[in-house]
């Protein structure tokens, strides 16, 4: 009789088990979780798992367990997803998904496959992944859904992903995911480690790691596996040879007995195998099929496989799971292996001359009867690991290619690329007649490299679709060719190597032969119109475009026609044609929803909203962006929320919206599998707004990202955003010279071609213009009258450049930013005017610019102060601007406001933050009465001398100080001899030294 191996007493692990029983209440109340579980080999995770989901059974949850599968170099899709949802009845997917369920056809065995499945597209795994969230949120409507998901660090990239998807898109699901993995597998390039990282960063994640046994542990584990308390030699014995890991502890009592006299043996793999070794020759029989077969393995699969009749076969299967080798699953014909070591110390036991014919024996099994394989789907990738193992080459070959297109529909792409590219290995190796009916070699990489663009590596991408093209006779073959010069050239767009995707482009489009089917060649065409439109070469787009959509029309190819519309509104846009630039957009988001294709509308809406953009209707254009989110969160399109995300939130920041924008964004923050662009509009528009609101450091890191997502980029539409975002955080960081170097080296990148410039430059100049402005205000304030000169002289050549850009029909915010470079110019030679500037506020405010107006309304009181006329509009009007500055968070144009307000000793006439005390008391958002009397105050200084005081020991003129203050130079020498006194000080020096012993300077001069 065997000795019981576990103990049926669940053994410590007390705060784990409570955490995890956390998740679970919390779940019942609308907020999901998710927990990592780590810890080394045999360390007890299985265990706790199991303790686990007892109790959250007993709690009324319901619990659903899927296993990472190890296949060595092969990957199986989706294998933990497929194992827990076996158990799903199609009624219920049915129910949950009634318009989705036939989409997941390729991945659940409940449904007869269809035409409705994914198949391969960008957005086609985000697709899945939405209708996965979407079915695990219905199974948790009724009580808390629990998913655990053993053995992640043999999760395929697939896997990986959609739990990432789940920790991003958390909504109020009743759902609670646990997912294990060991620690100790974990090496420096684990790919896992990616995605730990990422969870970590997310606070509804739960890291928890469990630790070996101490000594009582150990002693109550040993109590329970042998019903008596252990001799005290025995737990010592034991836990100097399995150090508290309670899985060893087992094997090792379990080979040596239950007493201190046992042998034990010296390693835990030694120990491993006297167990399997002292089994009849009939039960290693059939664990050696079962470990060579997986984890997890059907009866009907050991009949066939193993070299056993029946009734032996029946007798080593009883006796493995008699000694708690194999466990039979619950009411089904699966045995899986107690522990995974237990199947890896098989493996690795076994002899060269045993491990091909066993996985041979299998691979038979498997070929001849699917419906053999404990994974209850498509066996394609479990036969090419077995061929592969075996050395059966032809089989292989063609196994890897099935694979490939098995994981092609279940939009499982980075598992597809490996299985393609395995097939594209093995095709030397392969005779041509086992080779006959299977994808050639040229289709086999083709294939691959765009399985690898849609998993997010375009790199891996382009060298497969060069390996292809190389293989092609462009003469003999130009319909292939052309082809494959089109997908590298949209995957080197997406590497960021713009000039080398045009000259692809370009490439497909002269192999393309004349006589090419229209639809083929409106494909090319519209490939290229679509690039060079992105590039801003508005005119040669439009060419390409009206050529292919001609083409498209002819062939009936709504898809095609759909995609050049998407292209050419723009580049029509570009060109002047506004009202066929809307009318084309607007049609060709019509037809992508009529077509029900995610990637075009989510295109549709972009470029939609950009036109009307530009044509001044602001507000619609901000409407069109939020209808793009919410159809890509509807047709499950994660992978460019991104790019919509961020196109949303630049306009919001450009209207006002700052805390709209800054809820939104982070979830474009996380890293996606494609669309990386996105990702860099998305930090772009963030950068934008850290600049204005003076976070100046974050705006920096944030463009550093930004510039490496796009380093190899051109043409303003991509670089002039970035260097805008970093000029505004330099000015507003009082940097005014670095603006301008930032400003000068954009423009110098300038492209004669580029047709899309007016849109991304002119609030270019803008900026550059403020800060020739402001130095040369800083020159004139110091006299250093060649700075002046070259400040005046720059100013002007910004507003010249702005002014260039204005057409006739000049686009609306476009003309408003030029005006701001205008009258910026002539501030710098103190030529401005409040009234142009009340002017320019007017207008900013009927096109929608709140921080603009803010800003015109500062520089338009400014003026007002400093000439001394009528000072009755400037409280509402500098109340206005600080109103807004407070509510959008821009720090530094809210103390501008609030400093000339007190200097002016006008009071802001609104109770808004620390507005109403900068009125009364004349300090920035200072209380009144302070708890002990300041230095100030025992002198007796006025908050008015304190001003003098800070800009006279700045070395500021009498008639300096009298301009920056709005007050007369008579009262200025008032205030001077009144603070020598106070001081006691005999010279402006002498006054200076001893305000600053006493703490009364601050670190900047007032009004700098």
């Amino acid at each position: 009789m065997s000795i019981r191996v576990a103990s049926p007493q669940f053994v410590g692990r007390t705060a784990e088990l409570a955490r995890l029983e956390q998740l679970v209440r919390d779940a019942a109340d609308d907020v999901p979780g998710f927990a990592l579980i780590g810890g080394e080999s045999g360390v007890g995770k299985s265990r706790l798992m199991d303790e686990f989901a007892a109790r959250a059974r007993e709690g009324g949850a319901r619990v659903i367990t899927g296993d990472c599968v190890d296949l060595g170099d092969a990957e199986l899709p989706y294998a933990p997803l497929v194992g827990a949802l076996r158990g799903i009845t199609g009624a219920e997917v049915a129910q949950i998904l009634p318009r989705g369920a036939r989409e997941l056809s390729a991945l659940l065995p409940q449904f007869e496959a269809g035409d409705a499945g994914l198949g391969p597209s960008s957005l086609a795994q985000g697709r899945l992944f939405e209708l996965l969230l979407a079915l695990l949120g219905g199974l948790g409507a009724e009580r808390p859904l629990v998913l655990v998901v053993e053995d992640a660090h043999w999760a395929d990239p697939s896997t990986r992903d959609f739990l990432s998807f789940l920790i991003r898109n958390r909504r109020r699901e009743r759902l609670v995911v646990a997912v294990t993995y060991r620690t100790d597998e974990l090496h420096r390039r684990h790919p896992l480690r990616g995605f730990l990282a990422e969870a970590d960063r997310t606070r509804a994640v739960a890291r928890l790691t469990l630790e070996r046994f101490t000594r009582e542990e150990l002693a109550e584990q040993l109590t329970g596996i042998m019903g008596h308390p252990p001799a005290p030699q025995l737990v010592e014995e034991l836990m100097s040879r399995g150090e508290g890991n309670p899985f060893f502890t087992e094997e090792l009592i379990a080979a040596g007995g239950d007493s201190a006299e046992g042998r034990l043996p010296e390693d835990i793999r030694d120990a491993l195998m006297v167990r399997i070794e002292s089994l009849s020759a009939d039960a290693q029989a059939v664990l050696r099929v079962a470990a060579v077969a997986g984890p997890r393995v059907r009866h009907a699969l050991l009949e066939v496989s193993a070299p056993l009749d029946r009734d032996a076969l029946l007798g080593g299967v009883r006796e493995a799971v008699a000694h708690h080798v194999l466990v039979q699953e619950h009411d089904d014909d699966v045995y899986r292996f107690r522990h995974a070591l237990l199947r890896e110390a098989l493996v690795d036991d076994l002899l060269p001359g045993e491990r091909g014919p066993l996985h041979a024996a299998v691979g038979r099994a498997l070929a001849a009867d699917p419906s053999l394989s404990a994974s209850g789907r498509s066996v394609a990738a479990e036969l090419a690991a077995h061929w592969w193992a075996a050395h059966d080459l032809p089989a292989a070959f063609t196994a890897s290619a099935q694979a490939g297109e098995e994981a092609e529909r279940m939009a499982a792409f980075a598992e597809a690329n490996a299985h393609f590219e395995r097939a594209a290995e093995l095709w030397d190796a392969v005779s041509p007649e086992h080779r006959a009916g299977s994808p050639d070699r040229v289709e086999l990489l083709r294939r691959g490299a765009e399985a690898a663009h849609l998993a997010g590596d375009s790199d891996r991408a382009t060298a497969l679709g060069k390996s292809a093209l190389g293989l092609v006779d462009a003469s003999s073959d130009p319909l292939v060719a052309a082809a494959l010069h089109e997908r590298i050239g949209r995957y080197l767009w997406v590497c960021g190597q713009q000039r080398d995707a045009i000259e692809e482009l370009s490439r497909a489009v002269a192999v393309m032969p004349d006589d090419a089917p229209a639809v083929d060649r409106a494909r090319v065409l519209g490939a290229e119109g679509h690039v060079l439109m992105l590039l801003g070469r508005g005119a040669e787009s439009r060419d390409r475009c009206e050529q292919g959509l001609e083409l498209a029309r002819q062939a009936g190819a709504k898809l095609e026609e759909c995609r050049i519309c998407n292209s050419l509104g723009p580049a029509l846009m570009m060109t002047g044609d506004r009202d066929a630039a809307i009318t084309i957009l607007e049609g060709s988001r019509q037809l992508a929803e009529e077509l029900g294709d995610p990637e075009e509308t989510t295109r549709a809406h972009i470029n939609l909203a950009e036109v009307l953009d530009q044509v001044g209707r602001l507000d619609d254009a901000v409407e069109v962006s939020r209808a793009g989110v919410a159809a890509a969160r509807r047709d499950g399109a994660p992978s460019v929320l991104p790019m919509l995300i961020g196109e949303l939130a630049e306009r919001l920041v450009r209207i006002g919206g700052w805390d709209e924008a800054e809820a939104i964004l982070p979830e474009a923050m996380a890293p996606t599998t494609s669309w990386g662009v996105g990702r860099a509009d998305a930090l772009a528009a963030l950068a934008q707004m850290q600049a204005l609101r003076g976070d100046t450091a974050d705006a920096e890191r944030s463009l550093r990202e930004v510039d490496q997502a796009l380093r190899e980029a051109v043409g303003s539409m991509w670089t002039a955003p970035t260097a805008t975002a970093r000029a505004e955080a330099a000015f507003w960081d009082g940097r005014p010279a670095d603006a301008r170097e930032v400003v000068i080296a954009e423009l110098n990148r300038r492209q004669e071609t580029d047709d899309s410039e007016v849109t991304y430059l002119a609030p270019l100049v803008a900026v550059g213009a403020r800060a020739e402005a402001e130095l040369a205000a800083r020159a004139r304030v110091t006299g250093e009258t060649e700075a002046l000169a070259e400040a005046v002289r720059r100013a002007g050549e910004m507003r010249d450049v702005g002014q260039s850009l204005i057409t006739a029909d000049p686009l609306p915010e476009a003309a408003l930013l030029v005006e701001v470079a205008t009258i910026e110019a002539a501030r710098a030679e103190a030529a401005a005017s409040a009234e142009d500037w009340a002017a320019l506020a007017e207008r900013w405010e009927d096109h929608g610019g709140a921080f603009q107006v803010a800003y015109c309304r500062w520089r338009a009181a400014e003026l007002v102060l400093a000439g001394g006329g009528p000072r009755g509009e400037v409280p509402a009007m500098l109340t206005a601007a600080y109103r807004t500055a407070e509510r959008l968070r821009a720090e530094p144009l809210r103390r501008e406001i609030a400093d000339l307000a007190r200097r002016a000793r006008v009071p802001l006439e609104a109770p808004v933050g620390d507005a109403a005390d900068i009125g009364r008391n004349g300090s920035d958002g200072e209380a009144s009465a302070a708890a002990e009397p300041s230095v100030a105050d025992r002198i007796g200084l006025t908050a008015r001398e304190l001003d003098v005081l800070q800009l006279m020991a700045g070395g500021a003129t009498n008639r300096e100080i009298a301009a920056q203050l709005y007050i007369s130079q008579k009262t200025v020498t008032v205030h001077i001899t009144r603070i020598l006194a106070k001081l006691d000080a005999r010279t402006r020096v002498e006054a200076a030294g001893a305000a600053q012993r006493l703490g009364l300077l601050s670190s900047e001069p007032a009004g700098s």
